[in-house]
């Protein structure tokens, strides 16, 4: 069934369509790549290995370590054909001012790309690339250890300990997977990865999508409405669009089972942070584990921070040294071939005619 409060699946990915000609970039040794502040540790060193780190350079490119910044402007970006980033945004005007100077192309350290403004980057002929491979295997590793955490009540047994309440730990039950339900909304590459592991731990996974088709061996597919109503633990794996902003609201949470948990890593602007709040202070919801948040940095003041029954994590579950380091080779590789005149692997822009 066609949900379009979900947007696209995951796995949507528009490099399949047909396209022949690019731009072809400066010849080696004078293209300029951005590389965004967080691409680097505190101390300076790169977040992926240094060895990886030198291949940029090696592949006839000039690296160019960018200042701190939530949104590129085009002086960032001025003198460089390319930009490799993680988090900060990259807004419209930026794009438009930035290509009228040569540049063209936003390499996304990631899957999602949900901080560039698509429209704009069509609108002026800039490239935008993601690395979705890289993030499919951690993100759903790390799916699945929040929702082992949520159901053995790691975060109860351990407070337990910390305060001396060690007689209270038969007050208190894990539950085991097997047999229980997770639903998946999107069904894209990690929301398929996420379904097999949680199958073999003997689970029932239901899943729906945003388009309505494909599917996963042994996952049933049905509405999102039925997702949300028959599901123990319910885990969004779907990309955040205009068209399902704020999909897990209170009507949605009230349609869960009691008792039931709640997983997101995908983005927090899927989900109305009041509502998901009452859900776990009032009903039903037993607990939620959040990598991801409306707002990031999340805010002091945010209520969710002061409940027992959350786990938190800052937009860093799934970084693993493995996601660091495919990220960064996808991101390589994307650079390479849109200065070189090649496809690139994962093209998120129209293609270019021709």
């Amino acid at each position: 069934m066609t949900d379009d409060r979900m947007g696209l699946p995951q796995d949507t990915d528009h490099a399949g369509q047909s396209r022949n000609t690019y731009r072809v970039g400066l010849s080696p040794n004078t293209y300029r790549v951005g590389l965004s502040h967080d691409i680097f540790r505190p101390d300076g060193a790169p977040v992926m290995s240094p060895a990886n780190y030198d291949k940029l350079a090696e592949a006839g490119c000039i690296p160019v370590p960018l200042p701190e910044t939530r949104a590129f402007s085009p002086a960032d970006l001025a003198g460089l054909d390319a930009v490799i980033v993680r988090t900060a945004q990259v807004p419209g005007d930026t794009l438009e001012a930035a290509a009228k100077d040569g540049f063209r192309h936003v390499a996304r350290f990631g899957a999602g790309y949900d901080k560039v403004d698509i429209g704009a980057a069509n609108r002026a002929g800039v490239a935008v690339t993601t690395t979705p491979d890289a993030v499919t295997r951690p993100i759903a590793v790390a799916n699945i250890t929040l929702m082992l955490t949520l159901l053995a009540q790691v975060s109860r047994f351990d407070a337990m300990v910390r305060a001396g309440r060690w007689a209270e730990r038969g007050s208190v039950t894990a539950l085991t997977p097997t047999g229980r339900t997770l639903g998946i909304v999107g069904l894209g590459r990690i929301g398929k990865e996420t379904a097999r592991l949680a199958l073999g731990l003997g689970m029932r996974v239901v899943a729906c999508t945003g388009s309505g088709t494909g599917g996963a061996e042994g996952v049933e597919m049905m509405g999102l409405d039925a997702v949300i109503a028959r599901s123990d633990v319910l885990c969004l794996a779907c990309p955040l669009t205009e068209t399902n902003r704020g999909m897990m609201g209170a009507a949605q949470f009230a349609a869960m089972k009691p008792g039931a948990y709640f997983v997101n890593t995908a983005r927090g602007g899927l989900v109305d942070e009041t509502a998901l709040h009452a859900a776990l202070t009032e009903g039903p919801l037993a607990g939620a584990a959040l990598d991801v948040f409306e707002t990031e940095p999340v805010a002091a003041d945010n209520p969710l921070l002061g409940l027992d029954n959350v786990l938190l994590s800052p937009h860093a579950v799934g970084t693993s040294d493995e996601m660091f380091n495919v990220c960064w080779l996808g991101c390589i590789d994307a650079v390479t071939a849109i200065r070189d005149g090649r496809p690139p692997a994962s093209l998120i822009t129209d293609p270019p005619a021709g």
